[in-house]
């Protein structure tokens, strides 16, 4: 399998390129995710470090580099399915970006966030339940929420969906596959549901699905489909995973150290599938040597057939 560390583990404000590649040489890494933290000017600095050193970069994150005219990094610092055309033409000028740095590093891979519903009420809902201690699990997100979301999609939908369009016919060009990843809030694009429509309606081009496990995780112990559900459904066009785990509400630590059920994703780990554990700072090497050495060890094997 293709296993790689995403550059979102490192605090890049104070660590330069050079340490950088140093660290993963001491983990042993020798493949990258490279994510949104990193402005031009670093990104132009690690380019030749990561040559020199044959990383391999199997995947980049949107937005890449970090926008210059945004105060702040982020994959949703502007949104796909935004109804301002000011702002979703900012969204797909700087996801064209990401493709041509794509490119130039190498990869074939754009993992993409699509956006959200604007949903004030979900929103706030959301921003309520994280701080409940969760000592005796979580309430299930009330059906009426749901329903109202699934009510105010459709327009959102089609701006991504308009995107989507636009970008798929670049990738085309570009010879580089889309990964529409799946979200950590259930009023963000794309639902199950909405992941389903998207592949069926680009069937045949370069977007595949990009399944991360803790957003799933987190997710499910709110009522919505578990791991093994989307792994199991979109496994056919399944082009990659984020690997990080879950501690009640909060995710991005190393694999292996939560409350994930590791048990039932494994089985669809493959040689086809990407896989890049997406651990934050607060994530010890340690930890993450013990991630790497884990995944290495287990059986490698082809992806299963539909």
């Amino acid at each position: 399998m293709k296993l790689a560390l995403s550059t979102g583990w490192f605090k890049v404000q104070k660590v330069s390129p050079g340490r950088l590649i140093d660290t993963l040489e001491r983990l042993n890494v020798n493949a990258v995710e490279v994510d949104y933290r990193l402005k031009k000017e670093y990104l132009n600095e690690l380019k030749p470090f990561l040559k020199k050193k044959n990383i391999e970069v199997t995947s980049v994150h949107n937005f890449l580099p970090w926008p210059d005219i945004s105060p702040a990094p982020g994959g949703d610092v502007f949104s796909l399915s935004s109804l301002d055309r000011e702002e979703w033409e900012r969204a797909v000028t700087y996801t064209v970006k990401t493709m041509q740095e794509a490119i130039d590093l190498g990869s074939q891979v754009v993992v993409l966030h699509l956006g959200k519903v604007n949903f004030k009420e979900g929103e706030e809902y959301y921003r309520r339940l994280t701080k409940l201690p969760g000592d005796d699990g979580y309430p299930l997100i009330p059906a009426l929420l749901l329903k109202k979301r699934e009510e105010l999609a459709p327009p959102f939908l089609d701006r991504v969906k308009l995107a989507l369009d636009r970008l798929l016919s670049l990738a085309e060009r570009y010879d580089l596959f889309l990964g529409i990843e799946n979200r950590c809030h259930f009023y963000e694009i794309p639902s199950f549901y909405e992941i389903n429509d998207l592949l069926f309606e680009f069937e045949g081009s370069k977007l595949y699905y990009w399944h991360d496990v803790g957003h799933a995780e987190i997710n499910a112990r709110l009522g919505l489909p578990k791991n093994e559900e989307y792994l199991r459904v979109f496994k056919r066009k399944l082009l990659g995973l984020h690997l990080h785990d879950v501690r009640g509400l909060e995710d991005h630590f190393a694999p292996f150290t939560g409350e994930v059920d590791w048990g039932k994703i494994i089985p669809y780990f493959s040689l086809k599938v990407l896989m890049v554990i997406e651990a934050h700072p607060k994530a010890k090497a340690e930890e993450l040597k013990s991630a790497f050495s884990l995944l290495k060890s287990l059986p490698q094997k082809e992806s299963k057939k539909c």
